[in-house]
């Protein structure tokens, strides 16, 4: 079965929200979308309405968020708490001191 993965505006300029899988097959998608910002930009990623992530989504947030980091910003995961699934793998691969959570 395909994944989808659907990218809408947040509440400003700098937050996407994500819905559906982020895994292998959709990572490029969002990786594309991630490379609009400068590294001096801010990013909120908005992972509540994701129904599946997989080992390649967390990567590509944290390459990112390791890239923005460098440069004096974040990505910052927003309602990660309401998504079981984000928290846990973040946990698991021991990522969490590495993000920012609103």
């Amino acid at each position: 079965m395909a994944s989808t993965l659907h990218i809408a505006p947040g509440q400003d300029e700098f937050e996407l929200m994500l819905s559906g899988d982020l895994d292998a097959q959709t990572v490029d998608q969002l990786r594309a979308r991630l490379d609009e910002y400068a590294p001096e930009q801010p990013i909120v990623v908005d992972v509540a309405g994701l129904h599946a992530i997989d080992r390649a989504g967390i990567q590509l947030l944290a390459d990112v968020n390791k890239v923005h980091r460098s440069a004096g910003n974040s990505l910052r995961l927003n309602r990660a708490a309401q998504n079981s699934r984000v928290l846990s793998l973040l946990e698991e691969l021991e990522l969490t001191e590495h993000f920012t959570f609103d």
